[in-house]
């Protein structure tokens, strides 16, 4: 994202835009305007941004949710010749402002907005499908056929079938890739006009009016994140504009819609592996184990890379400055792919911005280091909390009837499994505490100490125990 204005300066709203007329021979003649000079264009620019106005009522523009997830994500998916300009429309509020880098995986930031918006209605709706087809099997009413199990060693044989499982699964799934989310959001690519370039720089400049007009953002953390100079442009008008405290802000790793999914991949394979235990082919057993493994594996290394991201996330959070961000034109000196000089600047406006918001750049540093950072350490609690509790209080009160119990194995056994999982995970994670950082450097030194009085001597050096003990303790 940069600032390109035509050389006629900063466009001016649609409606205001006239060429000018001058008298020749008893005619008016329209002229093109005297093209201002940079410092003109960077200032008409700058106060524009600071006023946290729109340029013209038109370009304050939303879409619905259904729209950014319609046929799986495909606004992220489509390539740049794609126009998605059509599916916004005007309006005066905001319910939600997404930002985020493109330069980001589009694959992980679709299952992250499904998940977020689509994963309750695909769990409600799919926990009552397969109780309606247990109970439509249960009674007979389908003439569904089913297989024949031992209950034990002397028990005769009792007939169960995975119907419920799999319109359970079938329905979670189609809901989550139809599910019509209600609201309205904004998205840069479809809610500015890409392929207009008047158009588009209005859009940017106007970028402060949407932020002051959203009740929330949404901030789709991502490596690069921290690194863009328009995303923390995004954080600050918005932190301008809302007080910190609001709990408006919300901070997402981009790896947990993915992790989401793998968790309930893994799950699925082996609640289909229960079912048919002892009762199919050896080689169908050995497929499903060999892919339930597979499947945990690849859950348990994404668990690990979200939260070592999450903790990247935090520390960087805690130690940001404005200076390490980076922004197109300073990348090609200023300099655009047809040779010609980029006149206005982008993180000097920005700059510029943040500081007549703020009242310099290190009171946003901090603004950002307590009140996101603060976002981000509040979104870190597991979402199977309270199910966790309502578990909890059916077990306690000791419920006779098979039906509660079988509740409260739901939502208390399988929410702690996972909980203990992800906390596994996070102890494995890279990043170490501070306090296990410690105690590994001492046990490192002491092993060092007791080594070196006893190393062998080859080729007249003495054996090197550093690097061993490094990746021994580290790794």
């Amino acid at each position: 994202m940069a600032l390109r204005c035509t050389d006629a300066g900063t466009p001016p709203p649609p409606a205001a835009r006239q060429p000018a007329l001058v008298p020749v021979r008893d005619a008016w003649l329209p002229v093109a305007p005297v093209a201002p000079a940079p410092e003109v264009k960077a200032e008409a620019i700058l106060e524009l941004l600071q006023s946290m106005e729109p340029m013209d009522a038109e370009l304050l523009r939303a879409t619905r949710w259904h729209a950014v997830l319609n046929w799986a994500g495909y606004v992220f998916r489509a390539g740049r010749h794609k126009n998605f300009y059509r599916h916004s429309f005007i309006t005066e509020k905001f319910d939600q402002f997404i930002s985020h880098s493109w330069h980001g995986k589009s694959w992980q930031k679709i299952l992250l907005l499904m998940v977020m918006q689509n994963g309750l209605p695909a769990c409600i709706f799919g926990t009552l499908s397969a109780f309606a087809m247990a109970l439509v099997w249960q009674l007979e009413w389908s003439g569904l056929p089913g297989y024949q199990i031992a209950a034990n060693a002397d028990a005769e044989h009792v007939v169960v079938s995975f119907w419920s499982l799999f319109a359970g699964l079938l329905s979670t799934m189609v809901i989550l890739v139809l599910w019509r989310p209600p609201g309205n959001v904004f998205l840069d690519r479809v809610c500015i006009n890409q392929f207009n370039q008047d158009l588009k720089v209005m859009g940017i400049i106007s970028l402060g009016a949407i932020l002051k007009r959203s009740d929330s953002i949404l901030v789709v953390w991502d490596e690069n994140y921290v690194e863009r100079l328009w995303c923390l442009f995004e954080l600050a008008a918005f932190l301008k504009t809302h007080l910190p405290d609001e709990g408006r802000i919300q901070v997402k790793p981009v790896g947990f819609g993915s992790v989401c999914f793998l968790a309930s991949a893994t799950l699925s394979v082996f609640a289909v592996y229960v079912l048919f235990t002892g009762e199919v082919e050896a080689y169908v057993l050995w497929t499903l184990r060999v892919l339930g493994v597979l499947c945990t594996y690849i859950f348990l290394k994404l668990t690990r890379h979200h939260f070592d991201s999450w903790d990247s996330a935090d520390r960087r959070l805690r130690a940001f400055e404005l200076k390490g961000a980076k922004c197109w034109c300073c990348s090609v000196k200023h300099v655009d792919p047809d040779g010609k000089p980029v006149e206005i600047c982008d993180r000097e406006v920005v700059v510029k911005c943040v500081i007549s918001w703020f009242g310099s750049v290190a009171e946003f540093e901090e603004c950002v280091q307590s009140s996101v950072a603060k976002a981000l350490a509040e979104n870190q609690g597991t979402e199977t909390s309270y199910a966790s509790k309502l578990g909890q209080d059916s077990l306690r009160a000791q419920a006779p009837i098979l039906a509660l119990q079988f509740v409260a194995c739901w939502l208390w056994c399988i929410p702690s499994c996972i909980n203990l999982a992800m906390f596994l995970a996070r102890s494995a994670s890279r990043v170490r505490p501070a306090s296990l950082q410690r105690f590994a450097n001492i046990a490192r030194r002491k092993a060092e100490d007791g080594l070196r009085r006893a190393a062998p001597v080859a080729f007249g050096a003495p054996l090197r125990t550093s690097d061993l003990y490094e990746v021994v303790l580290f790794h």
